[in-house]
């Protein structure tokens, strides 16, 4: 029901493209970014890092990209169950809407964003006692805690009682394996794309000029993630919105 309902949705369809647009300029910014420290003569002849600067380098780039991607992410998979939700309870919105109730929402958003990074020792580092602790989610029930944020729980809290009160529903993996997939797909087509525009067409940056196989190839798996992660973000808010959380259990 979800992902029929996200289809038939503009304003998921809108935060999805802003997600690629956003995670795409991310990802093109940590490409010149690295490029220009890996020609910087401070890096290449660090006697500090040796020949690990290039790995370090890398690590430490891939790790910015991630959190700042990260924080693209979750904004627009908020709106995006917050439309699917509210179109399957019968209740369409607009952009408008979504962006109103993402801005509402914000401090348990960010708590959530803690809670889900919060792994082993960072657990204690990272959460305070007005943030849930990953244990004190139930099983399977996590990924509706997004949903039950925006939908109808206005603190990080209600949201978690909320989304253990859901009987999780199988067809998720389905999905998930059907976006990597198409993932694959599309950065196949992109690398043999760019490969056939090789002699003509050269992606020209600030930093390098970029062959076009690799861009495409870029682009590729840029678009599948996030139509793959809009997508699971459909069927886990359209999950949520159809359940009854009085049949459902709680820990």
């Amino acid at each position: 029901m979800g992902v029929r309902t996200y289809v038939r949705s503009p304003a998921a369809i809108a935060w999805t493209l802003a997600a690629v647009i956003g995670i795409g300029a991310t990802v093109a910014a940590g490409w010149e970014l690295a490029v220009v420290l890996a020609s910087s003569s401070a890096i290449a002849d660090s006697a500090v890092l040796g020949e690990l600067g290039a790995v370090v380098l890398l690590a430490v780039v891939l790790a910015a990209v991630a959190a700042v991607s990260a924080a693209v992410w979750v904004p627009c998979a908020a709106a995006i169950a917050y439309a699917v939700g509210r179109r399957v309870r019968g209740h369409p919105v607009s952009v408008s809407a979504t962006l109103g109730v993402v801005r509402a929402r914000s401090e348990p958003l960010y708590r959530w964003m803690k809670t889900t990074v919060a792994v082993g020792p960072l657990a204690d580092r990272l959460l305070t006692e007005n943030d849930t602790a990953p244990a004190e989610i139930a099983a399977g029930c996590g990924g509706f805690v997004l949903p039950a944020i925006v939908l109808d729980a206005p603190t990080l809290s209600a949201a978690v009682d909320r989304a253990n009160r859901v009987v999780p529903r199988p067809g998720r993996e389905r999905i998930q394996l059907g976006g990597l997939a198409a993932t694959a797909v599309l950065a196949a087509g992109g690398w043999g794309l760019g490969t056939a525009l090789d002699g003509p067409l050269r992606v020209r940056s600030a930093a390098a000029t970029v062959p076009p196989s690799p861009a495409l190839l870029v682009v590729g798996v840029v678009v599948g993630l996030v139509t793959a992660a809009a997508l699971d973000t459909a069927w886990r808010a359209g999950t949520y919105a159809d359940a009854d959380p009085d049949d459902g259990f709680a820990r």
